[in-house]
């Protein structure tokens, strides 16, 4: 999987390696891109992640495909907010909408916007 990251982006802990010889991050953490080691080669990148919201030094290395962006989904997105994020955001997209219709918006890929 190619490395699209860049330094200082949000992610989520995804899928690490089971074999890995050091126990790292758990599954659901949320870090923030610390590094990126790829000697030129953007399709084998080593990705430091810092876990975030912690006064810690550790950080841990993960392929890009062990991690993911964060938020991810609207649904995500919307967890994340606080609580002015939330006052606008409802203030721009409330509306009466068919559940189906919010359900598929809410797994839609979020945008950076709110």
């Amino acid at each position: 999987m190619k490395n699209t990251y860049k330094i200082g982006d949000k992610v989520k802990i995804v899928n690490p390696e089971k074999d890995y010889p050091y126990k790292r991050f758990p599954i659901g953490t949320i870090g923030v891109v610390s590094c990126i080691d790829s000697d030129g080669d953007q399709e084998f990148a080593v990705i430091g992640i810092t876990e975030s919201g912690k006064n810690v030094s550790d950080e841990w290395w993960y392929l890009p495909r062990e991690i993911r962006p964060y938020p991810y989904t609207n649904a995500e997105k919307i967890r994340c907010m606080s609580d002015e994020e939330m006052a606008a955001f409802l203030e721009k997209y409330f509306c009466h909408e068919r559940r189906d219709s919010i359900l598929e918006w809410l797994k839609e890929k979020a945008n950076a916007e709110i």
